[in-house]
């Protein structure tokens, strides 16, 4: 009688920004379940953090070693190098390497190519700042024909703080992509993420869709439905989220019995601020329609996504996931979405899409389902489905396997 082996646990090292659990956005919940699914199943997991713009914040009681502040350096062509230096450390002690920053994946490809270090390599694909240097720009393409000149006048930094970010916008123009080409895998939150990185020169051979998977200690409360219809937006307040567009919908929306609430403040440097959306709203005569709750812990969320009858989710760029989207669809929300990016991926069957920045079709939508309490069932029934293609088990089987497929080509 032949007994099956099980496979042996895995080393494996991740390397992060930063982790921190009170004011940042999903990528860090994200890192965070990646890391303690890993490890609930039996794996030995170090996440690595620079943290060179932010703190970590992390549960007492976190279930992986946590190596951070990888850098002393406080300066961007400073921390570069440091950081290069540091990675042989990160990286040669474990059997696979998973890069979750997208901005270092060209520095990991270069030391790559300049060590021929074997120690598999993958990367998830959360972001364009390997090539994109103000995601609000994104449209249409651009990232097919974008150049050097562009990046450098697109570039969210002003003055001095531009100027000291062109070595980097130069050295991703020039030899990003073939640098990126020296990893062995990609894992593609949605198949935008694909498509947009296929045309930016990753071969497509690396490229593959392994998404978000659902937070199972999320706490999902009951629901707390009243008579009139809640629609809820949860997320950063910045432009690219699309929260001007919301306010103008609601604006020309001609129902009455209902309410919008707002989860969310601006955590950035730059962009618009939680006054001025509220600024827009009194503007728009929607003041009483429209509830700002600014900041919203993390254990707390579930009490507005279960007061919600819908979820809204106005993107205006290829944004490559939202954490949020599986969250409100967790508590059986339909959502509405841009079409754009992975948001409607996500959604699938359980949602409805527009145009991105057309607030007049968005306002159409939003009256469809707040008067008809019937289509907003039927769109909830197929929650559940869409919710298997992000299941824990699920996500994890897949990297497990692309784990152990690159330690076993070695």
């Amino acid at each position: 009688m032949n007994e099956t082996t099980e496979p042996s646990p895995l080393n494996v090292g991740i390397i992060t920004a930063h982790l921190s659990f009170e004011e940042r956005g999903g990528s860090n919940y994200s890192i965070h379940r990646l890391a303690a699914e890993l490890t609930d199943r039996g794996h030995q997991v170090t996440v690595y953090t620079i943290n060179y713009e932010h703190d970590n914040h992390i549960p007492v009681s976190c279930p992986y070693q946590v190596e951070a502040d990888l850098i002393d350096s406080d300066t961007l062509l400073g921390g570069t190098a440091e950081l290069l230096d540091q990675l042989s450390t990160c990286i040669h002690p474990h059997d696979i390497f998973h890069v979750y920053i997208p901005g270092i994946i060209p520095l990991v490809g270069l030391y790559r190519w300049r060590t021929g270090d074997e120690t598999p390599i993958v990367a998830t694909l959360n972001g364009y700042t390997t090539f994109c240097t103000n995601t609000a720009e994104m449209e249409d393409g651009c990232w097919n024909n974008c150049t050097l000149g562009k990046k450098f006048s697109h570039a969210r930094e002003r003055g001095v703080d531009r100027l000291t970010k062109l070595p980097r916008m130069a050295f991703n123009d020039i030899a990003g992509p073939r640098l990126m080409n020296q990893l062995d895998e990609f894992f593609c939150l949605s198949p935008a993420v694909k498509d947009i990185h296929e045309g930016v020169g990753i071969e497509t051979e690396l490229l593959s869709v392994i998404p978000n998977m659902i937070d199972p200690t999320f706490q999902t409360e009951l629901p707390t439905k009243t008579d009139e219809v809640r629609v809820l937006y949860v997320g950063r307040l910045e432009d690219i989220k699309g929260i001007s567009v919301l306010l103008e919908a609601v604006s020309q929306m001609s129902a009455t019995d209902y309410r919008v609430d707002i989860v969310g403040d601006n955590l950035l440097d730059y962009g618009p601020d939680l006054e001025t959306y509220r600024e827009q709203t009194r503007e728009s005569g929607i003041d009483n329609r429209v509830v700002f709750h600014g900041w919203v812990e993390y254990q707390k969320l579930s009490e507005h996504y279960a007061a919600a009858d819908l979820f809204v989710h106005p993107g205006l760029w290829p944004e490559p996931f939202g954490r949020t989207i599986l969250e409100a669809m967790q508590h059986e929300l339909p959502v509405i979405c841009s079409d754009v990016g992975g948001p409607p991926w996500i959604s699938g069957s359980a949602g409805r899409s527009y145009s991105r920045n057309d607030a007049s079709a968005l306002a159409a939508i939003l009256d469809e389902l707040v008067g008809d309490a019937i289509q907003r069932q039927q769109l909830s029934e197929n929650i559940h489905h869409e919710l298997e293609r992000f299941s824990t088990d699920r996500v994890i089987d897949e990297i497990e396997q692309s784990y152990r497929s690159h330690i076993t080509a070695e």
